[in-house]
């Protein structure tokens, strides 16, 4: 077993995919990293015949088989939840759009304002490069407004950390003047202060049916039928809303 870090590169991620090709491994599961928008170094795994599988972030137009969850879904439920505990004024923030998983929360997110017939300024919808820094401007743009959210819903909680982090040396209170919801419940989640309310993703779940259904794959490679594996989310409640 190789573990390999891109740090959310794309010339990282071609570096270790061509690595692992090289050490002979019998199969690979791949997040893709927030810069990739190309996918030759994916498809010299095709061309090799090298089982591969996508989790968490993953290729839309690919072919391999994926586990993920219901991105769209799961932000609708997140927002609805947020216009359910009164706020009126709710911000999208997030991550670079090349990301399947971004544009897919931010329709959910979209999707319930419009059914609950609530208007949005598109200077609520952010886009950071899920750096601290990229981040903090974020939250400085919104402080600047006139009309500035009362709820930041973030594309992931390490982002949604950031922004407490940041309106806490703004002097902003959080939930009273700005509420803040993540994405995954990453133990950080739980540390922060206050606790960070969010979506929690079934990661150990999902690298336990990853791994199992890419050793099928690799044992069985002329009779799998790709397909994508949907794992359900829950939002966990704490003090941030």
């Amino acid at each position: 077993m190789i573990i390999c870090q891109s740090n959310e590169s794309m010339e990282q991620e071609k570096f270790n995919i061509k690595t692992l090709q090289d050490s002979r491994v019998d199969g690979i599961l791949i997040s893709l990293s927030r810069e990739t928008n190309s996918f030759e170094h994916l498809d010299q795994l095709k061309e090799h015949k090298i089982p591969f599988l996508y989790f968490d972030r993953v290729h839309e137009n690919g072919s391999n088989s994926s586990v993920v969850i219901n991105d769209e879904e799961s932000s609708f439920e997140a927002t609805q939840y947020l216009i359910h505990k009164g706020y009126k004024k709710i911000g999208f923030l997030c991550g670079p759009k090349i990301l399947s998983i971004c544009k897919n929360r931010l329709s959910g997110y979209q999707n319930a304002l419009r059914k609950h017939q609530m208007n949005y300024e598109s200077d609520w919808i952010l886009e950071s490069d899920l750096s601290k820094q990229s981040t903090g401007d974020c939250i400085d743009f919104y402080l600047s407004l006139k009309n500035r959210p009362d709820a930041i819903l973030a594309i992931n909680d390490t982002v949604a950390i950031d922004c407490i982090l940041h309106l806490k040396k703004k002097k902003i209170k959080i939930p009273e003047q700005i509420a803040v919801m993540g994405f995954s419940n990453s133990p950080a989640s739980q540390i922060v202060e206050p606790n960070l309310t969010t979506v929690e993703q079934p990661s150990f779940e999902m690298g336990k049916l990853a791994a199992r259904r890419l050793l099928e794959e690799i044992r069985n490679p002329e009779f799998m039928a790709h397909k994508v594996f949907i794992l359900k989310t829950k939002i966990i409640e704490r003090d941030s809303t």
